[in-house]
């Protein structure tokens, strides 16, 4: 299920509109049907309701992570800011916010937090759902 996650990513990055039609109710083309019959079978254990359930979890991860990294690179060209002007920008009021201690945890990971790279923060997510489901997934 790894590499049918890193497929959709790869997919949505080459292709931006593809990342609009992740979610929800999915086309039934084949190669749709194809991601769903690799998804099921990497998890297929025995228990074909846990292996959908094992799907259903890796494809919402997937599909959030990757919407969200395209709205991302959306936004900078729509703004002409990069992330790291974004934040500079940002600063002043991020930092008024923080300062009236209402968001103490927010504070400590803006302050503490590792802040990884698109790929790294992706890799990282889908690691701890894949570890959540427990047993081993294949692919």
């Amino acid at each position: 299920m790894r590499a049918l996650a890193h497929a959709v990513r790869t997919a949505a990055h080459r292709h931006e509109w593809f990342a609009d039609l992740l979610g929800g109710r999915s086309g039934l083309g084949p190669n749709a049907l194809a991601y769903l019959e690799a998804s099921l079978a990497a998890a297929d254990e025995g228990d074909i309701d846990d292996a959908l359930v094992a799907v259903h979890a890796v494809h919402s991860y997937v599909t959030g992570a990757v919407r969200s990294e395209i709205t991302e690179l959306r936004r900078e060209r729509e703004s002409g800011q990069d992330e790291a002007q974004w934040q500079r920008a940002s600063a002043p009021y991020l930092r008024r916010m923080l300062a009236t201690g209402r968001y103490p945890t927010l504070a400590r990971a803006v302050d503490l937090g590792s802040h990884p790279d698109p790929d790294t923060a992706f890799d990282a997510g889908l690691a701890r759902v894949l570890d959540g489901l427990g047993g081993p997934i294949t692919a």
